[in-house]
Order: structure tokens, then C-alpha cells, then sequence
């Protein structure tokens, strides 16, 4: 039975920043539009080897502009001075019977144009998803306390200030003693934290533009999405990196400590504060030696003194001086001063007290190792900044040590999908996904995950979209962890523990 599909682009060029994807489908209307005369869209997420972080997921479009519609400076354009970065964008593909099916969800982040001699004119457009907006902020928070991890994940994004409705966050198992970042970029900061949960991702999902957390569990629990027999394009590859015979972890955690320290000092002395507390040089921002917490809100004398000279020479005038404003962030604060004193004073003091968090030493590390037949000393090595579990990240190393002693091949696949039951499938498989191949040419056989995804629609919508998509096996993303089921129809209707050395079925990892 041929395929019977039809994709569109729409954007909400008068809107800025994130929306809720309102929209109607009025070619040019002031709010969502759908792009006509696409030329082909390519779409791309997830990550590329078992050890990486997600990246951002992408699509590519190209768009006919003979008329001069998506010219920035063409002043005759409806769309003239929308054509501008940050603009919701999102791509869906209608699959009768089974109707319509979001594969990405996003900003526009370039607008470019080509304009050759005797040829079509052409709009590129490339947008990111939420991953491509937080990469570009700031965020700063409090010393975070025994949290889980999806809690500080939410705080990260409450900072970063990404709607709260559009988050799917795991209820995670590990809860990490303390947390903090002082102008940090978010996105790194969720990699981070994910990272911190022994086999944890933080990802965008493509189909919401929700930014989810799924724990080390999740895919365990996930059953197989499809069923995939044979393929246009199959690679296997075995590489001999993917041979890994020793583990060292460093585990992180922060020691408080019990009296309060000098957390800053300003250095050198001598700044000046104006009248008032409006003036632009009464607002002060810092960052601490170290992080704290129970930090005291700066007093006059024990903490700070004024002077109308700024070697300290002339006259006191601290008492004229009080902390109008001041916010401790963990790693660092703001203190807005209000200067009572009708002339410039100058600071000849002022330190920040609180108890100092220290990361704790980095030589408390933990190793693991698994005789491989390929390599000797070849070692995996990572850092958590936060975690200090101990008997947890050994378990994880040993995990990690002898699931890598043999190495696991990774698959690149590309799949035209023969039917419209195919295709609704392929279409909304994400990061994550279980599948289960049924190759016996390849002799592939068995369940394995989607990591990365490239979709490729064509110009012609009468002609096959293309998915090529890496895989790993489950055990090379621990995913096939031992579990208990649960009622029957929830899940697998039972559990098994196997032998050692077994290729299918659960077993106790960690």
C-alpha cells in the first residue's frame, strides 16, 4: 500500500520568545503561519555514543523565495520586520488514519537566503530546540539542599525561567546533599545535575518541546515500541574505544563547614557608593571564594566600614551607610548600598560571612575493573560534582566496568517505511525508545535504543521520508535492569534474573 503523508512548517513570526503554539493555520496571519513552498526539512537529535550528553535537537528548512517574501529588507513583505530568531517553530506530519504527529518543536536561530543567477531563490531557515535557548542565559541559585534530582532540575529551569507547563520530569531515586550554581549556563547546569543520577538523561522531547528527565529506571521500564524488520541502509560498527576494562569515578559531594568563614572579601579597597541607592555604582555583584550557606546579611563595622577618603584617611562615615538590598545566591550575591551621606563615601571594608561549602577532595575516587579480551588499562573516567553516594557509584562503576569489557556495537540504521502504520510508528519514536530488531541477514536480533534520529523529508511529499537513526543495545545504556512487574498489563508480565555472561533477558545491574 503506497504512503499517504503531507508535512508542514508553521512559525509564530509575531511572537517572541516561547509561546503556548496557539495557532491557526492562515497563511501570513499574526499569529501562527504555516510556511508554504518548503523545499525539504531535515531534522536531527539525541547523541551520538553511549557516553555522551544529549545535544541539541535541530531542523533545517529550505524555502522557495522568488517573491521576496522571506527577504529581510524587502519592505513589501508581509513578514517584513518579523523575520527575526527566537520565533516558535514547530513541524507536523499528517499519517491518515492516524493523524497528526509533532516531530519538532522549537525557536528559529538563523535566517539566511541565497540568491543565484537564473536559479530559485531560497530561504534557509534553522531553528533549536528549548536546549538552543538555554545554552544562551545565565542563571544563579541558592546553596540547593538535600533535593532530588528532578527537583533541582526544575530549579534550574524556574531560574532559567522556562514555563512551568512545559517540563515531564521523572520523580528521581537519588537525592544529592548539595547543589549550587552562580552565573552558570543552564543547559550546562541540567547535564550536570542529569549526570549526577548514574545513567539519568535530560533531554527535549521533539514532539512537546518539553524539556524531560527520565531516571537511570526509566528504560527499564519501557517496552518496545516497534517492531523493525529489515531496513534500506544497515551499519554496524565496533570500534576499539567502545572496549572499556576499568572504570574511576571521582565522587564530589560539598563539606559545610560548622562556624562562619569569610566567603568574599573585597579586594582591592577603596570603591566608591553614591547618595542614595538609585546610582548604578551602589549596586554590587560578586562571586564567593568558595559557596555557602546560612550566609549573614552584612553588618556595619563587623562587616563593612565607609570612609570619605578612599585610603581610609579621612572621615568615618559608616554609620551613614545601611544595606538597602541583599541576596546570597550560594556561590556569590548582590548588596545594593544606600548611602545616606549627601557626597560619595568609599568602601575601606566589607567581607561576606556564611558557612563555606567546599567541594570535597577529589582523590576520593572509586574503581572498578573487568578482565576484556581486546584491551588492557583502556579506562573510563568521570566526574560527579554533586553525588557523594559512595556505595551507589561503586555499584555503577562495577555495572559500567562489565557491561564495556567486551564492547557494544552501535547501529546505524536507516529505515523508508513501507506503509502508513510504519511510518505513524517511525514518527513518533523519540530519545530513548525501545525497539526490537528482527534481522536475521544482520543476525541482529533482539531489543536496542534509539539515541539519535535524522529525518529527512523530501521536496516532493508524494516521495518516502527517510529515518536513519543510531542504536545501542540495551545494555550499553542501562536499560535492561533487573525489575519486579507489576499487575499484569503493566508492563512485562514477569521478570528474570539469568545467568552470568547472558545476552537477553533482566538482570540485576545496580
Amino acid at each position: 500500500m503506497p504512503l499517504e503523508y503531507t508535512f508542514d512548517a508553521f512559525v509564530e513570526w509575531e511572537s517572541f520568545g516561547y509561546d503556548d503554539l496557539d495557532y491557526d493555520m492562515g497563511e501570513y496571519d499574526s499569529d501562527v503561519v504555516r510556511i508554504p513552498k518548503l523545499q525539504g526539512i531535515t531534522i536531527n537529535w539525541g547523541r551520538s555514543n553511549a557516553t555522551d550528553q544529549v545535544g541539541t535537537g535541530t531542523a533545517t528548512l529550505k524555502v522557495l523565495n522568488n517573491e521576496g517574501v522571506y527577504s529581510r529588507r524587502n519592505t513589501g513583505s508581509p513578514l517584513y520586520g518579523l523575520l527575526l530568531p527566537d520565533r516558535d517553530l514547530f513541524v507536523e506530519m499528517a499519517i491518515p488514519p492516524y493523524g497528526t504527529v509533532r516531530l519538532f518543536t522549537g525557536q528559529t536561530a538563523t535566517i539566511g537566503n541565497t540568491y543565484p543567477v537564473g536559479q530559485n531563490y531560497v530561504m534557509n531557515l534553522n531553528a533549536g530546540d528549548a536546549f538552543d535557548r538555554l545554552r544562551l542565559k545565565s542563571i544563579r541559585t541558592g546553596l540547593l539542599e538535600n533535593m532530588r534530582i528532578d527537583e533541582l532540575v526544575d530549579e534550574i529551569l524556574d531560574e532559567a525561567e522556562w514555563p512551568a507547563l512545559s517540563r515531564d520530569l521523572d520523580a528521581s531515586v537519588v537525592t544529592l546533599g548539595q547543589a549550587n550554581w552562580y552565573r552558570a549556563n543552564p543547559l550546562e547546569a541540567l547535564l550536570t545535575v542529569a549526570k549526577n543520577s548514574l545513567g539519568g538523561h535530560v533531554f527535549v522531547d521533539p514532539q512537546t518541546g518539553y524539556i524531560r528527565f527520565d531516571d537511570y529506571t526509566a528504560r527499564s521500564l519501557r517496552t518496545s515500541h516497534m517492531l523493525i524488520q529489515g531496513g534500506q541502509v544497515l551499519d554496524e560498527e565496533l570500534r576499539r574505544e567502545d572496549f572499556i576494562d576499568s572504570v574511576r569515578f571521582k565522587r564530589a559531594g560539598l563539606d559545610v563547614a560548622v562556624g562562619l568563614t569569610a566567603l568574599y572579601t573585597l579586594n582591592p579597597t577603596g570603591r566608591t557608593i553614591y547618595p542614595g541607592s538609585t546610582y548604578p555604582d551602589n549596586t554590587w555583584n560578586f562571586q564567593y571564594g568558595v559557596a555557602g550557606k546560612s550566609v549573614v546579611t552584612p553588618v556595619a563595622y563587623t562587616d563593612y566600614t565607609f570612609n570619605s577618603e578612599a585610603d581610609g584617611s579621612g572621615v568615618d562615615r559608616t554609620a551613614q551607610v545601611s544595606v538597602g538590598t541583599f541576596t546570597s545566591y550560594g556561590g556569590g550575591a548582590t548588596v545594593i548600598w544606600d548611602n545616606a551621606d549627601a557626597s560619595v563615601v568609599h568602601c575601606t571594608f566589607f567581607q561576606v560571612r556564611g558557612q563555606a561549602s567546599r567541594r570535597s577532595n577529589d582523590e576520593r575516587t572509586i574503581e572498578a575493573s573487568s578482565a576484556s579480551p581486546v584491551v588492557s588499562g583502556q579506562e573510563l573516567s568521570r566526574d560527579f560534582e554533586f553525588n557523594d553516594d559512595s556505595l551507589m557509584i561503586q555499584a555503577y562503576a562495577k555495572y559500567l566496568a562489565a557491561i564495556s569489557n567486551t564492547g557494544q556495537t552501535r547501529i546505524q540504521f536507516s529505515r523508508i517505511p513501507k506503509d502508513n502504520y510504519e511510518l505513524y510508528k517511525l514518527a513518533t519514536l523519540g530519545f530513548g525508545s525501545r525497539v526490537t530488531l528482527d534481522i536475521p541477514d544482520a543476525y541482529l536480533t533482539g531489543d536496542w535504543f534509539v539515541e539519535k534520529m535524522q529525518i529527512q523529508l523530501p521536496v516532493n511529499a508524494g516521495l518516502p521520508p527517510n529515518f536513519s537513526m543510531v542504536l545501542f543495545p540495551a545494555d550499553a545504556v542501562g536499560g535492561n535492569l533487573f525489575r519486579i512487574s507489576g499487575d499484569s498489563g503493566g508492563g512485562q508480565d514477569y521478570s528474570l534474573i539469568v545467568a552470568d555472561a547472558a545476552t537477553s533477558g533482566d538482570r540485576v545491574a545496580y
